[in-house]
């Protein structure tokens, strides 16, 4: 997974101390038609992976995505 992170995502690291979700900071990066790729894209991504019929190579190593992916929550006022 680390890998396919390092394409889309400037850094990849635990959200908690046990590893029990991930914080992506995702690139910017834009399709071929020149829109913005998001962090709702990459989700949907994530979740046709994952799915109960998706035939994707890797989703045997993304099975421990159990709830789907959620946004991150908005930083409180003041922080960097």
């Amino acid at each position: 997974m680390a890998r396919t992170a390092n394409c889309a995502a400037n850094s990849l690291k635990p959200a908690t101390r046990r590893r029990t979700g991930w914080v992506f900071k995702l690139r910017d990066a834009v399709f071929h038609n020149g829109a913005p790729v998001t962090s709702d894209d990459v989700k949907w991504s994530i979740e046709q992976v994952t799915g109960e019929k998706s035939t994707a190579y890797l989703r045997s190593q993304l099975q421990g995505v159990q709830g789907g992916c959620e946004p991150p929550t908005a930083a409180p006022s003041g922080s960097s």
